[in-house]
């Protein structure tokens, strides 16, 4: 009977110690709740507001097998320099705000809300152009400052040659700069701000 009762009891202490968060746990708890609010620190559509407007990147194209003039809607977010001369009404101000937020969340784990401002009493097409264009390019920049797991360089990469994932201040993973483009933006306003989303392929 003593053999079992001291059994029991110490069954009952394992349970408890068992049940007991180490101050390990505690730690990635704090921490998963800090990077859960850094994550949200970036505008849900919702919260964003009601949409505004949607802004094309239109521009002639010659289609070579039909002899008629196209218009097509995408433009490289590493070099937009080529784009840039054929988009239709590129320096007509067609956003009539001094400061906006783009949201870029592609493709990133981590998305990133950067306010830009613009240099006249709002933007053209080509300032959005060169703003998300540099966007792009500082977000690629810091992920790789910061990240342990670097990019690995693409005569080093075997099979399927997309860019790896790292593991930076963003999380990029998949593309490399270069493989990005967008085809249109959508603006949304709410009491505060004006919010900008990219519809960007790959």
């Amino acid at each position: 009977m003593k053999l079992f009762k001291t059994g029991i009891l110490t069954v009952i202490t394992l349970f408890i110690i068992s049940c007991t968060p180490t101050k390990k746990d505690a730690t990635n708890e704090a921490e998963d709740e800090v990077n859960n609010q850094a994550i949200k620190t970036t505008v849900e559509p919702d919260a964003a507001g009601a949409v505004l407007m949607n802004i094309d990147f239109n521009q002639k194209f010659k289609n070579p097998e039909t002899g008629t003039e196209e218009l097509v809607s995408i433009v490289p977010i590493d070099n937009p320099g080529k784009a840039i001369n054929n988009i239709v009404d590129i320096d007509k101000v067609i956003l009539p705000y001094k400061k906006v937020n783009l949201l870029i969340d592609y493709p990133l784990d981590k998305p990133a809300l950067i306010e830009i401002t613009a240099e006249g009493i709002g933007f053209t097409k080509r300032e959005l152009i060169a703003e998300i264009s540099k966007a792009y390019h500082k977000i690629y920049e810091e992920e790789e400052n910061t990240a342990t797991v670097k990019t690995t360089p693409m005569d080093k990469r075997e099979g399927l040659i997309n860019r790896n994932k790292t593991n930076g201040k963003f999380g990029i993973c998949c593309h490399d700069i270069a493989d990005l483009a967008f085809t249109g933006l959508e603006v949304r306003k709410n009491s505060n701000d004006v919010t900008i989303t990219i519809f960007v392929e790959s």
